[in-house]
């Protein structure tokens, strides 16, 4: 009873309430009445054109170029050619300056190189495995290098081999040490004179014979 008395109160409050609807009438007339906006039609896309890359002779021009020097010590050789079918090994996706020998492993006959890709990752490679971005094949294992001869382009449309050598970390650390140390020891104050001195050390004492006593 209560409920439905409840019900009736508000009916006649709601409907007591008188509310104006004129002005939101008004704004949806004048919307309406606007112009209507046009959809632009959908572009015409030309066809995608496939370009066909057929360079892979030239030296890439990123690349530092080999001097003369370096390019008549190379083996030249129409035969001379990376095999292009041939599938991609993991290290093959690094720039060789990047590699660095990092140990070895001896397994029954098998030496194993340790190889750090730069990136985090070591890598066990033998005689035979493939790394860097020139097609280069490792041809030689010791404890402390690799060997590896590569193919890159002779920039005259054929290839050619360069032989080239991944050094150990430590190997390569203790060479950097003795370049810096000789590097301090001839910066150092007195050393330029010193040198200089013993240069002209012996002309002195060819002079000093000279001398009519």
């Amino acid at each position: 009873m209560k409920r439905a008395a409840s019900v009736l109160v508000c009916a006649a409050l709601l409907g007591g309430c008188g509310v104006d609807f004129s002005d939101l009438d008004t704004w949806m007339t004048e919307v309406r009445a606007r112009p209507k906006g046009t959809i632009e039609p959908i572009p015409v896309f030309k066809p995608y054109e496939s370009f066909t890359y057929s360079a892979q002779s030239l030296r890439a021009p990123f690349d530092k170029p080999l001097s003369a020097k370096e390019t008549a010590a190379l083996t030249p050789g129409s035969e001379v050619k990376p095999d292009l079918l041939r599938p991609k090994e993991f290290l093959e996706r690094f720039n060789f300056e990047q590699l660095t020998m990092v140990g070895t492993l001896a397994q029954q006959d098998t030496l194993w190189s340790l190889v750090a890709d730069g990136a985090g990752g070591v890598h066990r490679v033998r005689v035979g495995n493939y790394l860097g971005k020139d097609h280069g094949k490792i041809v030689e294992t010791t404890e402390t290098s690799v060997a590896v001869e590569e193919i890159v382009p002779n920039g005259v449309g054929g290839w050619i081999r360069k032989p080239r050598t991944c050094v150990r970390a430590c190997v390569r650390a203790c060479v950097r040490a003795c370049v810096h140390a000789c590097v301090r020891v001839l910066c150092a104050p007195g050393t330029l004179a010193l040198l200089q001195l013993l240069l002209r050390g012996p002309q002195v004492l060819l002079k000093a014979r000279q001398v009519p006593l």
